[in-house]
């Protein structure tokens, strides 16, 4: 029977409590001043937590998890961040009676900006140690400030504290400190995050969507990381857009390039590579856009390659409403030194699909393209009108081979009877890639066991959207990362629409509440958003 490491779920509730805190956002560690940070996890680990007191023993660096509630406060948003321990997520009181985590808005005193309803603060969030001190850092998406014109708000991490420390925090906006502009209302800037070095400096870079703009036409904006911080350095940010010289394809109203982003190495050259998604091309089939990397230089579009279903050797038709890219993910579905592209296909036959195009030594290739859906066969499940398998995706090592897993959201399936209580299905890592045999994929939802071995905490009930938001973390420490799951349409407490978050630290665990900063809210969406940080 297949070993489990990264299943053990617990469910995290954010709770009524607002408890004592000790830090300007709330949570801290009591032995925060004896900790450092080192290059272990330097884009998961935000407090330098692998430094202990005198006299015990030394331990690893543990990966911090970011979750986004964009819908607290009449929709201002905010964030929540965990540290990672031994046993997994840090949560409840600490020593000093303390929560351990950390609740952060846009009216918490030194972060800039202000909280205002429809803000949408924490609808995307990614971590990443963009000034290169090994303290992860992490982007907050803000796409609905200022008349949905959208920003991004950058929080560095610090020794000790976490997020924020004594190193303050920074907004960034189209049209300001070299940042190319104008800024208009509608265009989302933040809308879609990712991370990665895309300039093969070792520090750091952001990507960020802004799918609204040009009449949502999209552009995606590169912040490049430098030792004084993001969009600090020599490189200065670029646009690209597919109005762009060397990015193949039109700028069309309602494409909305850059609704989704994420960043691999796909020729395995050890260069990034930056993947973004354009779900609304030719009548929303969808399509991706795949940038390459360069050496000691800002990204200009070089290179670039357009993949949709009307591709040559990708597997099926583009047709409309499909949705190609809604969705992306990027590790070593296979291990061969390069890795591959995960394509969420939402809209699919109405019901949902993925496709995978992997690494050569050219970079994508379509060569051996795969394409699955709960049509396929031998996979657990039943296609069903408005299912929206694809519509998160996250690529990463939960278990013990050395080829990764993909994880897919399906947040509509009907479970059990219930509509969109939501689902996951892992497909666990094999050496040749995904497959459906034995026990090599699962469907697992709150009303489910994986293989009899544990229980799924919770009860699916209509409108949790389990799996609406993925991320993989190593808050257990270097090695085999945990999965986070979001519900955020979860209802706690009898609160509707709250939401949770589901998380494995390696092992079974029973289930129990915590005690969680902040105030638990109806329609507060916790774990709409949770903060992918790639690559360890």
């Amino acid at each position: 029977m297949r070993a489990f490491p990264a299943v053990g779920l617990l469910a995290l509730i954010a709770s009524l409590t607002f408890g004592a805190t000790s830090s300007a956002v709330g949570g801290g560690r009591a032995d925060a001043a004896v900790r450092t940070c080192a290059p272990d996890l330097p884009n998961q680990d935000m407090n330098g937590d692998g430094s202990q007191p005198p006299n015990i023993w030394p331990e690893p660096d543990y990966g911090d998890a970011v979750v986004g509630a964009p819908g607290e406060n009449h929709a201002a948003g905010a964030i929540h961040v965990f540290h990672g321990s031994y046993m997994g997520l840090a949560v409840g009181p600490n020593d000093e009676g303390d929560n351990e985590d950390q609740w952060i808005r846009q009216d918490t005193p030194g972060v800039a900006g202000g909280s205002e309803p429809n803000d949408r603060f924490g609808a995307a969030v990614v971590t990443g140690d963009f000034n290169g001190d090994h303290c992860a850092d992490a982007a907050v998406g803000v796409p609905g400030e200022d008349g949905n014109a959208g920003a991004v708000n950058v929080f560095y991490g610090f020794n000790g504290d976490g997020l924020l420390g004594t190193t303050g925090n920074k907004m960034l906006l189209e049209g300001t400190a070299s940042i190319p502009g104008p800024r208009h209302t509608g265009e989302r800037f933040g809308s879609g995050l990712a991370i990665g070095d895309l300039n093969d400096d070792g520090i750091t870079d952001l990507a960020i969507g802004a799918p609204g703009e040009g009449g949502a036409a999209g552009a995606v904006f590169v912040v490049y990381g430098n030792a004084a911080g993001l969009n600090a350095g020599p490189t200065h940010a670029v646009r690209l857009a597919q109005s762009s010289p060397l990015i193949p394809g039109a700028s069309e109203a309602s494409d909305r390039f850059g609704a989704s982003l994420t960043v691999g190495d796909f020729a395995g050259d050890g260069i990034d590579d930056l993947a973004i998604g354009v779900p609304g091309e030719d009548s929303n089939s969808g399509s991706v856009a795949v940038v390459p990397g360069g050496r000691g230089a800002a990204l200009t579009g070089a290179g670039s390659k357009v993949w949709s279903q009307n591709s040559a050797g990708i597997i099926g038709a583009a047709e409309p409403n499909d949705r190609f890219g809604t969705a992306l993910g990027a590790g070593a579905v296979t291990p061969d030194g390069r890795e591959d592209l995960v394509v969420g296909v939402p809209g699919e036959n109405g019901s949902g699909a993925i496709a995978i195009l992997f690494g050569s030594a050219t970079g994508l290739t379509s060569a051996r393209d795969e394409f699955w859906s709960q049509n396929t066969a031998g996979v657990t499940g039943t296609a069903e009108a408005g299912d929206q398998f694809g519509v998160t995706v996250v690529v990463g090592d939960i278990g013990r081979t050395a080829a990764e897993e993909v994880v897919v959201g399906v947040p509509r399936d009907r479970v059990s009877g219930v509509p969109a209580a939501g689902a996951i299905q892992i497909f666990w890592g094999q050496t040749t890639g995904p497959s459906a045999a034995g026990d090599a994929e699962e469907l697992l939802s709150q009303d489910t066991s994986s293989f009899g071995e544990w229980k799924m905490p919770g009860v699916a009930e209509t409108g949790d959207k389990f799996g609406a938001s993925l991320a993989m973390v190593n808050m257990g420490g270097p090695g085999a990362a945990e999965l986070l799951i979001g519900a955020p349409g979860e209802t706690v407490a009898g609160v509707p629409h709250a939401g949770v978050i589901q998380t494995g630290f390696g092992q079974a665990v029973s289930t129990r509440g915590f005690d969680v900063e902040g105030p638990l809210e109806p329609d507060g969406a916790f774990g709409a958003a949770l903060g992918n940080p790639g690559r360890p």
